[in-house]
């Protein structure tokens, strides 16, 4: 999630670069199932004076993204939880609207996504990504991790959610999750019970929620992946990471 400039520490509205202040950049604000959320301010990151940095994050050789962004950790909480990999996007809305399938991890098995609009009658479970459209002020859109789903006091429902790029410069309120939004029930024409989820913030309207259909994994054709240029240090292989994107089920910018 590319949030407004106002929402990193350390930024100005113009843009202007200021001294550097907030929690820094990669500061573990909480943990959920093994998979850390880490701070995402981008004016308070002292690693990137370093001439070796990469700001992309790697996970057993997988790419799991932009450090420290929204779809950052959606994907390697999947790939940890899951051992399924998202493709590679460029907005967290683009889950809702253009991806239709992940792949298993080991032989890129093509794994169907299911997605569920809000106001309908299927009830998020735990795993689901939260997916939020794009909209004026937040044209990447926004991804969470539904981490619980839990009855409050007088019956009501909540999710827990585990995200980042959202509450930057700020500890998971729960510690193993970032934040409570409400689920609210409802009636469709037909009798049947609906669930909703209205984010606090105007400018995050949801899609739905995503959930990966595991059992119906297909298996692709085979394919080995092109080897390295380079040896393997670490360095970016454009080649091989391009056919690899390309084969799991990337899509053209």
């Amino acid at each position: 999630m590319a949030t407004s400039q106002r929402r990193w520490p350390g930024d100005n509205p113009d843009g202007a670069k200021t001294i550097p202040v907030g929690m820094v950049h990669g500061a573990v604000l909480g943990s959920y199932k093994g998979v850390e959320g880490y701070n995402n301010n981008y004016k308070n990151n002292p690693h990137a004076e370093h001439d070796d940095y990469d700001g992309s994050n790697f996970l057993n050789g997988v790419c799991t993204g932009m450090k420290w962004q929204c779809v950052e950790y959606a994907r390697r909480y999947w790939i940890v939880n899951h051992g399924i990999v998202l493709p590679s996007l460029s907005w967290a809305a683009h889950i809702w609207d253009r991806v239709t399938h992940a792949s298993r991890l080991g032989d890129f098995a093509i794994v169907p996504l299911l997605k569920f609009p809000n106001f309908g009658t299927e009830k998020p479970v735990v795993g689901d990504l939260l997916v939020y459209k794009s909209t004026p002020s937040q044209w990447v859109g926004h991804v969470a991790v539904v981490a619980d789903v839990v009855t409050k006091e007088g019956g009501t429902l909540a999710l827990y959610v585990a995200e980042q790029n959202m509450h930057n410069d700020k500890l998971w309120a729960g510690g193993h999750y970032a934040d409570e939004l409400h689920l609210v029930t409802g009636t469709s024409r037909d009798g049947k019970t609906t669930y909703s989820i209205t984010h606090p913030d105007p400018d995050l309207i949801l899609d739905g929620w995503v959930r990966a259909s595991l059992d119906d994994a297909v298996l692709r054709a085979p394919w080995s992946r092109p080897p390295p240029r380079l040896p393997l240090s670490g360095v970016y292989d454009k080649e091989s990471a391009t056919a690899l994107q390309k084969f799991v089920g990337s899509y053209a910018d």
